[in-house]
């Protein structure tokens, strides 16, 4: 049975998103800095527990979840290397740079997390609908 309480963590969770976001500017570079060393690890995690699950997709899950969990952590894995090479890097101009992609990888992934939850409230509603099919068929025997 499908259950909506993983969208009150979501939104518990982009609320945490909006808050860290909004305060990195009033941060010493020490503390945003390890804020972000945070963060990555909690996306590194995440990113594992999405190929945890395109591993064990059950058969009643589309197979484009599976390629979407696939081609996420390959792109996370991407940019990762990108930013790793980058960080090294001390010049102004290619810093500003490696901001700039790093506002547009941002951007990306909240352009795929808004239809994510489209997806899911979609799924969600069918999922609804589908059971009252199922216990209407019930009730007509």
């Amino acid at each position: 049975m499908t259950t909506i309480a993983p969208l009150t963590s979501l939104s518990h969770r982009a609320k945490q998103v909006e808050d860290a976001a909004n305060g990195a500017a009033s941060r010493t570079r020490g503390e945003l800095a390890e804020q972000v060393s945070h963060a990555r690890d909690a996306a590194h995690h995440g990113a594992s527990g999405l190929q945890a699950g395109a591993a064990v997709v059950r058969d009643d899950v589309s197979a484009w979840w599976g390629d979407l969990h696939r081609s996420w952590s390959t792109n996370v894995a991407r940019i990762r290397r990108t930013e790793d090479h980058a960080k090294a890097d001390h010049d102004a101009q290619r810093a500003e740079a490696r901001a700039d992609r790093a506002g547009a990888d941002a951007d990306a992934a909240l352009a795929l997390a808004y239809a994510a939850l489209d997806e899911a409230e979609y799924a969600l509603l069918d999922s609804s609908l589908a059971r009252m099919d199922a216990r209407d068929a019930r009730d007509a025997v």
